[in-house]
This record gives structure tokens, C-alpha cells and sequence, in this order.
């Protein structure tokens, strides 16, 4: 409550679906009350849960099941859209695609961070009404400690990322960037 009263934007990102359910609920009671406008919320860094369901489907293993629910589903992605916020797109295959080629059963499966990311991308603006990818940024999380792909594992890689994004002519259409 205190932090949407200040305006301080708040970080869903490895908050439970029920906390982030929880927060939904107290931004919108706060601005229908009239003690603030709905207040734009974050996932710093995470991916989509449609797109780790479909690797799961991929690779046929559905014993990580529950870290799909770190990732934004459709219903987060239509929240965060309702209040201006945004979803930074995490560089780490694992929260983007629930597949990891170090485990013994996704052996074979090494994929490219870029073509992950992009596929992110393209996976929220789809889930979104506006489909003019206003809400999505990237949030890398190159903490050391997560296992970034070998693609983008240097922020020197990110020329790439932003050629690949301007060659599939990616902006804003709202800001035209």
C-alpha cells in the first residue's frame, strides 16, 4: 500500500502468482478510490509463461513445471499493459524457454540466446491488446549468477541483439524507436 501511495514502482518480478494477484488488486482499489491513477508496475527481468509451456511440450520434460510461474502468463502481461508498466526480458534460456543444456535431459538442446529473446518479444506483444510492444524492454539480470547463453553472455552482445531487433524493423510504433 505504502509503496503505491509514494509512487514507487514495485518489482513483481519472483513474487508468487498470488502476490502479484494481491498487488493487481490494491493498485486497482487504490485508483478506483480515487487516491492515485493506476500506478505502473514491473518485472524487472523474467520471460513468458506460454513460451516455457511450449518447451515443455518441445522437450517432453514437465518436472520444472513450477518455474513457469516466474515468468509472466498472459493475465500479468495484461495487467502490466493496463497500468503503463513494463516487462524487462530477462537474457537467461532458462527463464525464457525452461530448458537447460547443462541437465542431463535436455542434453542436444543448446539454444541461441538472441533467437530466445526475440522470441520473448514477440511472445508478450502478441498477449498484449495494443500489440505495439510499449511494454517490453530488456532487464539482462548479468548478476554473475544466472547462466546467460553463449550469445549473449557479454554486454559486447548486444550489438547483435539490437541489429537482429532493427532487422526485423522491432520498435515501438508509439515511439517509432
Amino acid at each position: 500500500h505504502k509503496m503505491l501511495e509514494i509512487g514507487m514502482i514495485v518489482d513483481l518480478t519472483h513474487s508468487t502468482p498470488a502476490t502479484r494477484k494481491q498487488v493487481y488488486a490494491i493498485n486497482q482499489q487504490r485508483a478506483q478510490e480515487g487516491k492515485n491513477p493506476l500506478r505502473p508496475l514491473t518485472f524487472s527481468h523474467c520471460g513468458a509463461q506460454q513460451l516455457f509451456e511450449k518447451y515443455q511440450e518441445k522437450t517432453g520434460v514437465k518436472k520444472y513445471n513450477n518455474h513457469k510461474y516466474y515468468a509472466a502468463s498472459e493475465e500479468d502481461i495484461l495487467e502490466i499493459e493496463a497500468c503503463n508498466g513494463v516487462i524487462g526480458i530477462i537474457i537467461e534460456n532458462w527463464w525464457l524457454t525452461g530448458v537447460d543444456p547443462r541437465l542431463p535431459e535436455y542434453q542436444g538442446w543448446e539454444l541461441s540466446g538472441i533467437d530466445c529473446v526475440m522470441e520473448t518479444i514477440y511472445s508478450i506483444n502478441e498477449q498484449t491488446t495494443k500489440k505495439d510492444f510499449s511494454i517490453i524492454s530488456i532487464g539482462t539480470d548479468f548478476d554473475g549468477f544466472t547462466d546467460t547463453p553463449q550469445d549473449l553472455y557479454l554486454y559486447e552482445h548486444f550489438g547483435k541483439l539490437l541489429e537482429r531487433m532493427r532487422s526485423e524493423r522491432f520498435h515501438c510504433k508509439g515511439t517509432g524507436r
